[in-house]
Order: C-alpha cells, then structure tokens, then sequence
C-alpha cells in the first residue's frame, strides 16, 4: 500500500511514468542497490541519483564502481528512453547479460566492465545506435565481431579486452571510421590484420596477446598515439609508426623469409645456385684439360724414346 501511494504521488508530481519506476525498483533492487548507494524514491525527488530523467523518462542509470554484489535484472529492457547504462567495476555475481537488453534499441553507451558478466555480447546486437562499448575485464565468450555487428556506425570507444572472445578481425572493421579507442586484448583472436589506416580517428589501438598472425606494416594511421600489438605471432615491420609497440610471442611458427629478387626476376637463391654450379663446371672443365694436358705429356716423351738411337 506505502509502495501504491508512492507511485501515484510521484506520477503526480511529474515523475517518470508508473512503468519505469517499477521497472527501475526491480533493477536497483536486484543489483543490490541500498539506501546508502541508491537513496530511495520520494514526492519531493522523483528521480533520485543513480538516475537522470527527461520529462517522465528515465534516460540514464550509473550504478559504476558502488561495489554492488547482486546482478542485472531483466527488468531494464522495459526503461525503453534509456540513453547510458553504466553497471561497471561491481562485484556482481557470474550471470549473462539479459536477452532483454536488446530492446534498449536509443543506447549510447553500455559500460558493464569488470562486473564477473559471462556467455555471449548476443543481447547488444540490435543496439545499433551505440557509441560507446565498454564490456571489457569480464568473461564473454563468442564471435568478437557480434559486439559491433551489424554495424554501428556513430562507435567511438570499443573496449573489449580481457575476455575469451574468439575469430578474426574482419575487413568490415574498416567501416567504424569513428573509432578512437580500440582495446580487443588478451582474447583468442586469430588470422590476419586488415588494413586499418583509414581510421584515422583511431587514437588507441590495442590487440595485444591475441593470435594474430599476419605481417605488420600499414596496418593502423601515422596518426596513433597508443599501440599494442605484442604478444602476437606477427612479423613487425621497421616502417609502422613508432608508438606501435610490436613484439612476438614464443610457440609462434616461423613464417617463410622472403627472398629478394633481382632484375632479371631471378631470385637471390636463383643467382646463388648459379653461381655455384658455374663454379663447379670451370673446375670441371680446368680438371679434365690438366689430366688431358698430362697425358699427352707422357706419351710425347714415350715416341722420343723410342726414336732416339741407342749407344754404340
């Protein structure tokens, strides 16, 4: 009953609607959201902090860095005016991320990081107007390209780095050309590494401790500050920018070193062999004219003796 007068006073005071404010109840309730973190509901402030709200909507929820223990509650798909969700840096007990998230289709910015979130990004595939991703220090699993596909093409920040996500690094990638920050490290990505240069909004760049293979070389803008690609199997060129950090990891296979070719499109190795078997066929050649040449030595001295006359 206290619960009803509450509602109905504060929709008439110009609070979000009946809906949200249940909704959002069961989100803090659920997140384990006390009064000393989430001060309570009242007539005389409608939408208290953790919330902000335009009109009767509830647009923002920053539950971030409360040491929250408990989880996020199905009951956010229903806050549909939604514009930043920020659960990051909690305690949360291991769960996934609820189907529901998907109808939050006015997200900008998800931040769930280092919250113990496990399973797929699944939920955050219709979130196509999102423009910051922070989901990294957790334990999704799953495609890493399912976190920007289909694409959203107003992304500045995808950090994602330190979970177990798995694939390649598509060419599609080049298609956030508002990227500035980039973090995919320490996942179990592997193949190649597009071209990246013209993201030139692209400020940090980090694939490290992945399994990337490729050669490194204008991979990424001149434009970079930060750059991390160590701790992979890729062959780091002498012409990428200098804040590239790139360095191999060991248990990488060695890739093939090319040989430089010539002119004449003879390869070093080419000219090489040549040179020794030419080598071989002068000795050769020297060799039988030296035997040839001793031989009829002797046989020239043999006639004259037998020529010359005998002593009387």
């Amino acid at each position: 009953m206290t619960t009803l007068v509450v509602l109905i006073a504060a929709s008439l005071c110009g609070a979000i609607d009946v809906r949200q404010h249940a909704a959002v109840t069961d989100v803090l309730a659920a997140a384990g959201c006390g009064n000393d973190t989430c001060p309570s509901f009242s007539p005389t402030d409608p939408c208290p902090p953790p919330l902000t709200c335009v009109g009767d909507d509830v647009t923002v929820i920053n539950l971030q860095s409360l040491n929250l223990t408990g989880s996020l509650h199905s009951a956010v798909g229903a806050l549909s005016a939604l514009l930043e969700l920020f659960v990051g840096n909690n305690s949360f007990r291991a769960g996934t991320l609820p189907p529901s998230l998907s109808r939050l289709t006015a997200l900008k910015t998800l931040s769930v990081f280092s919250s113990n979130f496990v399973g797929d990004i699944a939920p955050i595939a219709a979130l196509t107007r999102l423009e910051r991703i922070f989901v990294n220090n957790n334990r999704f699993n799953g495609s890493w390209s399912a976190i920007w596909e289909p694409l959203k093409p107003n992304l500045t920040d995808l950090l994602c780095g330190s979970n177990a996500f798995t694939g390649t690094v598509p060419e599609t990638i080049k298609a956030l050309t508002g990227l500035t920050r980039l973090d995919a490290a320490e996942n179990q990505l592997n193949g190649t590494l597009p071209q990246l240069s013209a993201l030139t909004a692209l400020r940090e760049i980090s694939f490290r401790a992945n399994k990337l293979s490729s050669f490194f070389a204008t991979q990424v803008p001149d434009t970079i500050n930060t750059c991390d690609f160590r701790l992979n199997c890729l062959v780091c060129a002498f012409n990428r920018p200098a804040a590239c950090l790139c360095t191999g990891r060991t248990g990488c296979p060695r890739p093939p070193t090319p040989t430089p070719t010539n002119s004449t499109g003879l390869s070093g190795g080419a000219i090489v062999g040549a040179a020794v078997g030419g080598a071989v066929a002068f000795v050769v050649i020297v060799s039988v004219i030296v035997i040839l040449f001793t031989f009829m030595r002797k046989r020239n001295h043999a006639h004259a003796g037998e020529s010359a006359p005998e002593p009387s």
